[in-house]
């Protein structure tokens, strides 16, 4: 009874299309823009991913969405959609497969942008600073033994499902572990290296602390960079080091831990099963992640800190973050609607 009751919604939704009947058949989609967190509604002034792309015109219209948090945004002339998920790697897997299901869309050929904030290395980037994952990690997937409980021969309480120690060999194929078609990758990273990113004194100011990690005292850059995925708000230098390792661990030394996110992997597994379905192209994903805080303490710091020092995640680095991420978000859409086209195999 309840599948047939969603259908029943999903169908009635064909309203919210303008000029088009469910008869017509599934409206083609170019792109679809992925956000996950946003606090009031895009017309009001709290931070958040998506408001801004409704403000700057990239959307002007909304669809209803009864599977989702949010409505859909939506561009008729440019035929791209706007997702927001909410927070979390659940809401993240659910609101894509519902989109990559919805009979309203053929999303077959369209181009996925995840576009979010971000925990930052500061190790490798600075606030305000955009990277783009090869890989993606899903760090929730593991066994925990509580420091107070540890082996002294275990150097973290983390270990692999399915192993006995910190660090054995993985498996050749794992699902801890997720792959972005790096020539994609490399194409949207050529595409927007040189977007002008913001900041601020308030930025400098906060950056400046870590004066003993050259690369976070940068203006804020774009880069290639990898991303360690899970719904645990970690901090700290011991954690940081940790992240770096198990990046590391998973990649087989190819990956470098960047930003830490919540939402990627349930989102990237709802577009690999959407993927086996045929419904959508799994090689046409990029992900955007700006960096709206540090994920250890400066020299001379605390972990909690530095923690505090983010006001509870909302510090000075949120504002610009967002507007960064879709800066080059937004650049990325701009040039893929015009027709342009990586080389290889981004199709």
């Amino acid at each position: 009874m309840r599948s047939v009751v969603v259908l029943l919604l999903l169908a009635l939704t064909w309203a919210g299309v303008p000029g088009r009947a469910a008869a017509e058949g599934p409206l083609p989609i170019k792109a679809v823009v992925v956000t996950f967190w946003q606090v009031s509604p895009e017309s009001g002034d709290a931070p958040g991913e998506r408001h801004l792309w409704f403000q700057s015109g990239d959307f002007t219209e909304h669809l209803p969405f009864p599977l989702g948090e949010w409505d859909l945004g939506y561009h008729p002339a440019r035929g791209t959609l706007l997702l927001t998920t909410g927070v979390g790697d659940v809401k993240a897997a659910t609101a894509v497969m519902a989109l990559g299901t919805d009979p309203r869309f053929d999303l077959s050929k369209a181009y996925f942008l995840l576009c979010g904030i971000a925990g930052g290395d500061p190790l490798d980037v600075s606030l305000g600073s955009v990277a783009l994952p090869r890989y993606v990690i899903d760090h929730d997937l593991s066994y925990f033994i509580d420091p107070r409980e540890l082996s002294p021969d275990f150097p973290t309480g983390f270990l692999p499902i399915f192993r006995t120690r910190p660090y054995e060999e993985p498996p050749q194929d794992h699902d801890e572990l997720y792959r972005l078609n790096p020539h994609f990758v490399d194409f949207a990273w050529e595409v927007t290296k040189g977007v002008p990113l913001e900041t601020s004194e308030a930025l400098k100011a906060k950056r400046e602390r870590y004066r003993d990690f050259p690369n976070a005292r940068k203006d804020p850059f774009v880069v290639r960079g990898d991303a360690l995925c899970g719904n645990r708000f970690w901090h700290g230098e011991l954690s940081n080091a940790w992240a770096n390792e198990w990046t590391r661990y998973f990649t087989g030394g190819e990956g470098n831990y960047m930003v830490s996110a919540m939402e990627d992997a349930g989102a990237l597994l709802a577009l690999q099963r959407l993927g086996q379905a045929g419904k959508v192209n799994p090689d046409r994903v990029v992900i955007f992640r700006a960096v709206s805080g540090f994920t250890m303490q400066w020299k001379g710091a605390s972990a909690y800190e530095s923690l505090l020092d983010d006001e509870g995640g909302i510090g000075v680095a949120t504002g610009p973050a967002t507007r960064n991420v879709h800066a080059v978000g937004a650049e990325l859409l701009r040039v893929l609607l015009g027709g342009a086209s990586c080389t290889m195999s981004c199709h």
